[in-house]
């Protein structure tokens, strides 16, 4: 049999470690909110109301839902909304802070986690996680992680190549019905 301990939404039960009987129902502190009758603390452990976003805050104590949570005055910067992580960042939900992406990617306004990072146009991910440039004879048209190979018989003028357009026939070699052709095959 279980004894479930609850309080009004908007506050946490705060429970004795020792009887685990309820001691309190208590508020949730400010910037934080509670959706749940049965969010519960054991005394001396944190109190587990659900805090509000970075850069988000509440007007007061016992708040019920995330939409409770309203932006910070005055914090936005450049294409920031509200605070949020700018493009070429993302919010590292357990520090609850702004992290860079990862050397050479990029990521959109208000990005959350590393894998809102990716690599630009003409670039792959490597196995440390860097973008380095596609190599030869390779495309990368979007952003992601992975580069395609020319089409049959083509090559790239060089590495990082963003676009199939890039892909072209080696010289000496026209392109015929979608493939390269040797002018000396004649």
């Amino acid at each position: 049999m279980h004894c479930v301990v609850e309080c009004n939404t908007g506050e946490y039960a705060q429970i004795d470690a020792q009887t685990f009987r309820k001691v309190a129902c208590i508020p949730c502190p400010v910037n934080t909110y509670s959706s749940s009758r049965q969010t519960v603390e054991v005394k001396g452990a944190k109190q587990q109301c659900t805090p509000c976003p970075l850069n988000f805050q509440t007007n007061g104590e016992g708040k019920t839902s995330a939409l409770d949570c309203e932006c910070n005055g005055g914090v936005s910067s450049g294409s920031a909304v509200c605070g949020l992580c700018d493009g070429g960042s993302y919010l590292d939900s357990l520090a609850n802070v702004c992290r860079a992406c990862p050397s050479g990617s990029t990521s959109p306004p208000g990005s959350v986690g590393l894998l809102s990072c990716m690599c630009p146009r003409g670039t792959r991910v490597t196995l440390a996680g860097v973008c380095e440039p596609c190599p030869l004879n390779t495309y990368s048209g979007s952003v992601g992680v992975a580069c395609s190979p020319c089409p049959g018989g083509m090559v790239t003028a060089g590495t990082g190549s963003a676009s199939l357009s890039d892909c072209v026939c080696e010289s000496g070699s026209v392109m015929h019905a979608g493939r390269c052709i040797s002018l000396s095959a004649g």
